[in-house]
């Protein structure tokens, strides 16, 4: 008898595993703003979040909360390019999305279960945007890197943090 030949994996397998490793490349700014958005709207706790807060669900809502911001604004904000495709837009986006988990806590105070959601989409985040916005230190690497004269750039910054 012919020994057995070990079976190939399916292509639908491989096909998994591609996606994967596509779901985890590091895109450009807008393009990973759009995915952490999409990603956090997915979210089971973000449903509250999604759209402004009506003056008839939360009548004192905007004496307390001087700053309102939602997921469906930072959608709009996205879609009209005001947070462009550099990393200071990331940073807004980002101080945007903080200003929604802020805002409950101040609305709602630490203990409620909304906060606990709330700081639990605020960790999301921040893990989302490590995961899916390339960096500007991963572009300028490659261009800082290669003048040589290392001794006198690292004395230069270590000066710089000593001041």
């Amino acid at each position: 008898m012919p020994p057995r030949e070990k079976r190939k994996r399916s292509a639908p397998d491989r096909d998994g595993d591609r996606m994967a490793t596509a779901s985890r490349q590091k895109l450009s700014p807008a393009a990973g703003m759009r995915m952490v958005l999409n990603d956090l709207r997915a979210h089971a706790f973000a449903t509250p979040f999604n759209q402004p807060v009506l003056p008839h669900e939360a009548p004192d809502y905007h004496t307390v909360v001087k700053v309102p911001m939602d997921l469906h604004t930072v959608s709009t904000k996205l879609d009209a390019n005001v947070y462009g495709d550099q990393m200071t837009g990331v940073k807004a986006f980002m101080a945007d999305l903080k200003q929604i988990w802020n805002n409950c806590r101040m609305y709602n105070g630490d203990e409620a279960v909304i906060t606990k959601q709330a700081m639990q989409l605020d960790k999301l985040s921040l893990k989302l945007k490590k995961q899916h916005i390339k960096e500007d230190k991963e572009k300028t690497g490659k261009d800082d890197g290669g003048g040589g004269g290392g001794k006198a750039s690292k004395g230069s910054a270590t000066k710089a943090k000593a001041k």
